[in-house]
């Protein structure tokens, strides 16, 4: 995904497009819920902090509204939360 992101932006920079390359974060829907649960009732403990679907939909949100706000140009690998991620 990463290299796809780079190969866009190369071709599509000169127009002044960005590409954002968002992860969504551990988000706990229908098909973590099972993983999370066995998880529990074994005494496991999970090493992620999962949010809620609308805690990650609006971080998408801000962050690319942000990327927006900024005017730049450019290629970013960045988590739901607007913390840029190695590339």
């Amino acid at each position: 995904l990463n290299l796809l992101g780079i190969g866009l932006y190369s071709e599509l920079s000169e127009e002044g497009f960005s590409i954002i390359l968002i992860h969504p974060g551990e988000v706990r829907t229908d098909m973590t819920n099972g993983l999370i649960e066995q998880m529990e009732k074994q005494g496991l403990q999970h090493p992620f902090k999962f949010i809620t679907v609308d805690e990650s939909a609006d971080g998408i949100v801000k962050t690319v509204q942000a990327h927006i706000a900024s005017g730049k140009s450019d290629v970013k690998h960045v988590s739901y939360d607007g913390t840029e991620l190695s590339r």
